[in-house]
């Protein structure tokens, strides 16, 4: 039996697909930290990698965190392979076992309880164990411990050394600077609530003692004040308790630079939500340090906007919007409206104005008395309520609650101002009113616009960060310059009065929504942590299926290359079912290309889909990662998921444009990716197929764009072609689809036989009909009676063509075909419509001609000018073949896509995918 030294005890992480990938995360950190080396597999894998060992190995569950730093176990005297275990610790099961046996598991069933941490000295018996009665066991660690230890063949035993903890919930440390009533605390709340709904364990941490009226505090609430003096002491305890704590991230609210800073020394994954545009954010930010914050989540795509350029080099950023609790006033609180105006003695005629604010300079209270000047001025019965109150002791809140009093007196409407200080139920006053007025120099997105939207009362607001977002999907929301006046404010509200009534706040703002986007983020930071993160190889591509289609076999024949060549590939498909792969997933997975099969679109929510494709990626750690024909809200949930990985979108052609902005059209609730430039600032570049779609996707996405055209086998020589026998065979290549326009090629034929008198040819149709366009071929064979034409069904294309003397092609829908260029590979002159890339492939009047997208007779006078001259089909038969060769070889693609996503994306990972803000 094979011993190796102490220092080299190699540990093995086991994982699966329905594995949460922050379970992985939290055990390659845990390890990271003690300095064992590990290796990565999962269930599928692991008897394979235990088959081939050469040493003993300490094999652990992914999630489970090693309580010590293990030195390797000493032999049994006994004689047998050591099976040593570690106990989970705080496990009701283990507790009840170790309580019974004394550690000696000989004498249980190891069954009795689940194994997350064995030390396996004989790791070919572990995986025949796996390989024999446990394979299909949903638990295959625990199951294999169980039939070696009751078959007698180790020596089970508990080593302490080895014991973990474990537990299947992502731990989340929320850490906040008070409890004030602010809209950052409100936030901070709700989601410590909505959070916990969702299953994750959640702790609060509060740094520092309050200065005014705060909300209630949940349940487990930890009030770091308590445990030191100064700052500097909390934040020292508060890392402390991180540690300890086992979490799995921190997310930090209205902290400074320097104490972020401390926080990224704790080994913890940092995720910070900034809650503020610019001018308002925490001190001393610039202290931040490349790998100090692992995600930096804004409030509003305006400050994260401003993230990105400020911190887009040093970490990811994405957008939360700010969301509420629903209902904030029903149809009950018509009464609380005429209560409220009677108790401030306000007539029911009277305009009524509410402010909800602290009071804090960037809120600029003070014009809010001229405003209601203006509207007085103006013959309205305007009045203000101003809920809020200044801190204690602040001189600066004190300061502008004296700006309010003096403005107040200033333009004679201080019986019209209404102070009613900190409120604890806001329901009556958003009834009462008529208009909400906010008057910031800056915000987030403010919670108070959102409780006024919700309420269903119009809102005037001046243009801060998140009001355009706001604006954008509620029409009761009027914005104004942040510089207007007084009496531009008191036009808006007027005209805000005059509008329809609002229909409430859109479910894209919602405290669940917020915290359902939080919770995947969260443990996305975690996942994509520098201290998990593997180094990174290779490709993987991610796609629909690998059902036929040129797509689909370009995309084959890429990975099949950079195989070849020695690149690390796998693939993604998201619309085939894992257990009934289609005939080209199949042959990828003979010839050794892994495939996923994530939980197929259509069949599950796609937010379900995307999280399986980031986790497949998140396994095989790519250099880059490879869209390819994927449907758009898939492929941009997985883009928003994968936070540092570079991404490459490839545009088969104008298809990819029409179906982005039909997703745009009504972009999924929650998805702060409102156009397709959104979208396309989480790529490192988009790859398109010709020329002429370079500028299209640049001015589309206005990412960086790279021109790859497909490619083909093409033969070193082409084999000699048999004689013509009276007549000339035309062929296509198509799928039966309305998009591919084939009646445009049959009504060409019927051009040159009834309009030229053309004889001794025939067309030739390969393909067979799409699912749903049974009646489209029908069609297709009704206008074709009475013609020279074939209808073949689906054919092998090498041999199809050998058939053929010319190729003619429809260039429908635009890309780069790849029937034309087998075509030219198999030395076939072509004659195509020019959509797409037709004049990329084809050499004008060198290797075929070329006509005007729709016109059927240009088109067929084009075949009727090769059909009858065979010396120029020879001679451009040579001239495809060689064209081919040169420009559209498989080996020429494979070595574009590994030029721009391999090689080139080495030197500049991460930047891509850290300036985007959404």
């Amino acid at each position: 039996m094979i011993r190796v030294p102490t220092e080299a005890l190699q540990a093995l992480v086991v994982t699966s697909d329905s594995a949460p990938p922050f379970l992985l995360a939290r055990t390659l950190r845990a390890l990271a930290f003690v300095g064992i080396p590990v290796e990565i597999v999962t269930t599928a894998e692991l008897p394979a990698k235990l088959r081939n060992a050469r040493a003993p190995l300490w094999i652990l569950r992914a999630g489970a965190c090693p309580t010590l730093a293990p030195r390797m176990p000493p032999r049994s005297a006994t004689g047998l392979p050591l099976l040593a275990i570690g106990a989970t610790l705080g496990d009701v099961d283990w507790e009840r076992t170790l309580s019974a046996t004394g550690g000696d598991l000989t004498r249980v069933r190891a069954s009795a309880m689940r194994i997350d941490s064995v030390f396996v000295e004989a790791p070919a018996d572990f995986a025949k164990a796996i390989e024999g009665r446990v394979a299909s066991s949903p638990d295959v660690l625990s199951a294999a411990c169980a039939v070696l230890v009751a078959r007698g063949e180790v020596r089970g035993l508990r080593i302490a050394a080895l014991d973990v903890t474990f537990q299947a919930r992502m731990h989340v440390f929320e850490v906040v600077t008070t409890l004030h009533r602010g809209g950052a605390e409100r936030v901070v709340l709700d989601l410590v609530t909505e959070l916990r709904r969702l299953g994750h364990d959640v702790t609060l941490a509060v740094l520092d003692r309050s200065t005014r009226t705060t909300f209630e505090p949940p349940e487990g609430t930890l009030f770091v004040h308590e445990l030191a003096k100064d700052r500097r002491g909390r934040i020292e305890a508060l890392v402390e308790l991180v540690r300890v704590s086992g979490a799995d991230v921190v997310h930090a609210h209205l902290l400074d630079g320097d104490e972020i800073h401390a926080l990224g020394a704790s080994g913890v994954p940092v995720v910070m939500t900034v809650h503020n545009s610019k001018a308002g954010w925490p001190a001393r930010l610039d202290a931040i340090a490349p790998g100090d914050v692992d995600l930096f989540l804004g409030c509003s795509r305006a400050v994260s906007n401003e993230l990105s350029a400020a911190f887009g080099d040093r970490a990811p950023v994405r957008t939360v919007w700010n969301g509420i609790q629903p209902s904030v006033v029903g149809e009950d609180m018509q009464d609380a409206r005429e209560r409220l105006r009677s108790s401030l003695g306000l007539p029911e005629d009277a305009l009524i104005l509410l402010a909800v604010a602290n009071h804090r300079p960037q809120k600029r209270l003070e014009l809010l008395p001229a405003i209601v000047a203006e509207l007085r001025s103006r013959g309205r019965d305007a009045h203000l309520v101003l809920v809020g109150e200044p801190v204690r002791k602040d001189p600066e809140a004190l300061a502008v609650a004296e700006s309010v009093r003096a403005a107040s007196e200033r333009h004679g409407v201080d019986g019209a101002i209404h102070l009613l200080g900190s409120q604890d139920d806001l329901r009556p006053f958003y009834a009462a009113a008529d208009v909400v007025v906010s008057t910031s120099a800056f915000e987030g997105l403010s919670l108070v616009h959102l409780e006024a939207i919700d309420a269903g009362r119009q809102l005037v607001t001046t243009a801060v960060s998140g009001a355009e977002e706001l604006a954008r999907k509620h029409s009761s929301v009027h914005t104004v310059a942040v510089d207007a006046t007084p009496s531009d404010i008191a036009v808006a509200v007027l005209a805000a009065m005059a509008a329809p009534a609002g229909t409430g706040l859109a479910p894209d703002f919602s405290a669940k929504k917020m915290a359902a986007r939080h919770a995947d983020l969260l443990a996305r930071a975690i996942v994509e942590a520098k201290a998990a993160k593997p180094e990174r190889r290779g490709l993987v591509l991610v796609t629909n299926n690998f059902s036929t289609g040129g797509a689909q076999s370009s995309a084959r024949r890429l990975l099949s290359m950079l195989a070849a060549s020695g690149r690390k590939v796998a693939a993604c498909v998201i619309e085939e079912q894992r257990d009934f792969p289609t005939k080209g997933r199949a042959e990828l997975e003979r010839a050794g290309i892994p495939v996923f099969a994530a939980p197929r679109a259509g069949a599950v929510d796609p937010l379900v889909t995307a999280r399986a494709v980031a986790a497949f990626v998140d396994l095989r750690a790519p250099e880059a990662v490879l869209f390819w024909n994927v449907i758009p809200e898939h492929k941009v949930l997985v883009a928003d998921l994968l936070l540092d990985v570079p991404i490459w979108d490839v545009s088969p052609g104008e298809m990819y444009f029409a179906s982005l902005a039909r997703y745009f059209e009504n972009p999924r609730v929650g998805s702060p990716y409102l156009a397709p430039a959104d979208y396309a600032r989480r790529l490192q570049g988009v790859i398109v197929k010709y020329e002429a779609e370079r500028a299209r996707a640049a001015e589309t996405l206005k990412p960086e764009v790279f021109v790859v055209p497909n490619g083909v086998d093409v033969p070193e020589r082409l084999a000699r072609r048999s004689e013509s026998k009276g007549r000339v065979v035309i062929g296509t290549l198509a799928r039966l689809s309305p998009d591919k326009k084939l009646e445009e090629l049959i009504d060409a034929v019927r051009h040159i036989v009834d309009d030229l008198d053309a004889t001794g040819l025939e067309l030739r149709i390969a393909g067979a009909a799409e699912r749903g366009s049974e009646e489209y071929e029908l069609g297709l064979v009704a206008r074709a009676r009475g013609l020279p034409i074939v209808f073949c069904g689906e054919r092998d294309a090498s041999s199809f063509l050998a058939e053929l003397d010319l190729f003619a092609m429809i260039s429908e829908p635009s890309g780069c075909p790849n029937a034309s260029l087998e075509a030219m590979a198999a030395g076939l002159p072509v004659v195509a419509t020019d959509a797409g890339g037709a004049r990329d492939q084809i050499a004008e009047g060198v290797t075929g001609l070329v006509v005007q997208r729709g016109d059927s007779r240009a088109l067929g006078e084009a075949i009727f000018t090769l059909v009858r001259d065979s010396e120029r089909r020879t001679a451009m038969s040579a001239a495809a073949h060689a064209r081919a060769r040169e420009l559209f070889d498989v080996r020429r693609m494979a070595e574009g896509y590994a030029r721009i996503c391999l090689d080139r994306s080495r030197g500049l990972r991460g930047s891509g995918s850290s300036a985007a803000a959404e």
